[in-house]
């Protein structure tokens, strides 16, 4: 089963996603700042991360550069104001601005492609 962290201080953003993403068998935790979002990381270790752009405790960058100092290549997806804008992967630092719009949509394409770059990676290191 996914497990998704979603990143953001505005519960009017954060508690939709929640709601939504729940009803898919996905399992949700929630930061409501990037302070927090290093503890809910280490406690959970999601398979992707959701961070907001506009964060006013710390802002989206510093939390997507913490989160990768612990994990270099974990998926984030990029919203802002609860709309999905760009995943990055990890794999080149590049956004892959191909997900605007709807959240479910966006969710499932960035696990699927994370689940095949993890793939991808295996295979190219021998792994079964």
């Amino acid at each position: 089963m996914p497990h998704i962290l979603v990143i953001d201080d505005r519960p009017l953003h954060r508690i939709p996603f929640q709601e939504q993403l729940s009803g898919f068998g996905i399992t949700i935790a929630a930061a409501a700042h990037g302070k927090r979002s290093i503890e809910e990381y280490r406690q959970h270790l999601p398979n992707l991360v959701i961070v907001d752009m506009k964060m006013s405790e710390v802002d989206e960058m510093e939390t997507i550069f913490n989160l990768r100092e612990l994990e270099p290549d974990l998926p984030i997806l990029l919203t802002d104001g609860g709309v999905p804008l760009a995943f990055l992967d990890g794999s080149d630092g590049m956004p892959d601005d191909g997900h605007e719009g709807d959240l479910l949509q966006a969710v499932r394409q960035c696990l699927l492609r994370n689940q095949q770059i993890g793939e991808d990676t295996r295979a190219a290191a021998g792994a079964p």
